[in-house]
């Protein structure tokens, strides 16, 4: 990214830090708090890609991987929160008040579009940019050491999701059925949508904490990292498209165990990749020696 199509998109980095949320590792902020009490967050099916333990499990096992010299920079940037934290910050945010939420400027940035019958690189992209563009102008700002401490922290921010929401096969699919939450399938004769299934209810039917399920699917094994982390954001987009195109496959769409047992092997080993890919991308922006 050039120097002035930064400078073209600061503006937004700014305004996108809204009201923030400051949590430290302990500790909940008073104001995310009252709008949990009155209900104002909406609910993770409507809004959250992996929801929210899953998005934290992939900031946890990415934090877990961080070299010294970039876990530093990010303490620094976040000021004391984790990316387990802050990595679903991108999704509350969307209740501020502030402009940019309010008028959606960044809604299309949790997800790519493909039209049918053709791949990402061949289809239409959207003009106000999408998961693919944001990733990649997040991380030119979280690299670019002349900007602000906020905007650099807010590509943080944004950076923690973005990767996890591209892990997620449905944030790769149709215009036309709004990457699945048109589908209409039930969940253990619940009705919901396609997309809810793999936003929230696959994750959460194993009834286990982000950190309890982030330390079940971590790995210490060096070439599995190194072989993760040896890609790229088209891989990812890749990879979830062969996965989205087997979840479209719908069956008699009435799920329960069986669909648990076949496709939550899929869900784990997006949520580990994620995190791991990641960590990756935050050493070598935040500790370019390594």
């Amino acid at each position: 990214m050039s120097t002035s199509e930064i400078a073209d998109h600061q503006h937004y980095y700014y305004r996108a830090t809204g009201e923030r949320l400051n949590m430290n590792r302990t500790g909940t902020h008073s104001k995310l708090s009252l709008l949990l009490a009155f209900g104002l967050i909406l609910t993770p099916q409507l809004l959250l890609a992996f929801g929210q333990n899953g998005h934290r499990v992939v900031g946890q096992i990415a934090e877990n991987h961080l070299s010294p010299a970039a876990l530093a920079a990010v303490d620094n940037l976040l000021e004391g929160s984790s990316l387990a934290i802050v990595s679903t910050w991108a999704d509350e945010m969307r209740s501020s008040p502030e402009p940019f939420w309010q008028e959606q400027v960044g809604s299309s940035w949790h997800y790519i579009n493909t039209e049918k019958g053709k791949s990402y690189r061949e289809s239409k992209k959207n003009p106000k940019g999408d998961a693919y563009e944001a990733s990649h102008r997040f991380m030119a700002i979280l690299a670019d050491t002349g900007a602000s401490k906020q905007e650099r922290a807010t590509a943080l921010r944004w950076l923690v999701h973005l990767v996890g929401d591209i892990h997620q096969p449905m944030h790769n699919a149709y215009a036309e059925d709004r990457g699945g939450n048109r589908v209409r399938v039930k969940w253990f004769g619940d009705n919901t949508n396609l997309h809810a299934v793999w936003d929230t209810h696959l994750i959460e039917s194993l009834n286990l904490s982000y950190t309890e399920l982030s330390n079940w699917l971590d790995t210490d094994d060096p070439e599995l990292i190194e072989k993760l982390q040896d890609s790229n954001v088209m891989d990812w987009i890749d990879e979830s498209i062969v996965y989205r195109d087997q979840i479209y496959k719908l069956g008699n769409s009435d799920y329960g165990y069986g669909y648990i047992y076949t496709y939550m092997p899929v869900a784990k080993e997006r949520l580990l990749q994620a995190g791991i890919r990641l960590a990756g991308v935050l050493n070598r922006i935040l500790d370019p020696g390594k």
